[in-house]
């Protein structure tokens, strides 16, 4: 019972089931699986309390990080620079969202990793675009920072390509005048993506275009009090196979066209 007891005492410090959820549930599971921690979160799984992911993480003695403020985290959707992205669960409103969580790594490699993530919160915060992921909430509970964005499902301009081969010329040009449409809005705020890539556009299941992550994004004119954070003469921010490459020598000091 020892195995169980730990498992179940994991669930209510998660704060993913209250004690009322647990004995409930816990009344029809079979008298064997009582004594087997894996039977028990298999049961919990077929029950609909707990996601695969979240059983899996609890199994592992990790409560932490599950449920963030009014988000239920259910399952990894991706994975960036700075941590990985989770599809979560408004409590309230019951929608789901997309909680980008800052890898505890990158935390403790230091306030950059930090201070760029906060910039990209507060720079997420001000847009209201169609064709630009919106960003919803932000917090830090138990030491973890999140931001929280709408959840835009369908793939990856990149994994579309790479699943599905070339796209026709007609689709490439709805989608990217969709694309320019949410470059024109974020130039007009004069802000600069600086990491336009295949793998940063997502293509939803009506075939629209959403642009994402401006983990790397700057205001043009700038001034780069932190180099580390922003970037400058002697520091390459962005993605070498899509980089421009004015921004390969001073990645400060660049304007719309290194996103065109």
């Amino acid at each position: 019972m020892a195995a169980t007891d730990d498992f179940l005492k994991t669930v209510l410090r998660s704060e993913l089931l209250g004690e009322q959820e647990i004995q409930a549930a816990l009344e029809s599971v079979p008298v064997a699986d009582l004594q087997n921690d894996r039977a028990l979160a298999d049961h919990f799984v077929q029950l609909g309390l707990l996601t695969q992911f979240q059983a899996s993480k609890l199994l592992q003695g990790a409560s932490i990080g599950l449920q963030l403020g009014h988000y239920r985290i259910l399952t990894p959707i991706g994975k960036g620079g700075m941590g990985m992205v989770y599809l979560g669960l408004d409590n309230r409103s019951k929608q789901h969202v997309a909680v980008k969580v800052l890898s505890p790594q990158r935390k403790r490699q230091g306030q950059r990793h930090l201070a760029r993530f906060n910039r990209e919160i507060e720079i997420a915060k001000d847009l209201l675009h169609p064709h630009l992921v919106l960003a919803q909430d932000t917090d830090c509970i138990h030491g973890v920072h999140y931001l929280v964005m709408e959840y835009i499902p369908g793939q990856t301009l990149y994994r579309l390509v790479m699943t599905h081969g070339v796209l026709s010329v007609s689709r490439t040009a709805h989608l990217f005048s969709e694309v320019a449409s949410a470059l024109e809005y974020a130039h007009s705020q004069n802000l600069i993506h600086r990491d336009l890539k295949p793998a940063n556009i997502m293509v939803t299941p009506n075939d629209h275009a959403k642009v994402l992550d401006l983990g790397l994004a700057i205001y043009q004119g700038e001034t780069a009090e932190d180099i580390e954070v922003v970037g400058g003469k002697g520091k390459v921010v962005g993605t070498f196979d899509y980089i421009a490459p004015e921004q390969t020598r001073d990645a400060a000091d660049v304007d719309p066209r290194a996103d065109i």
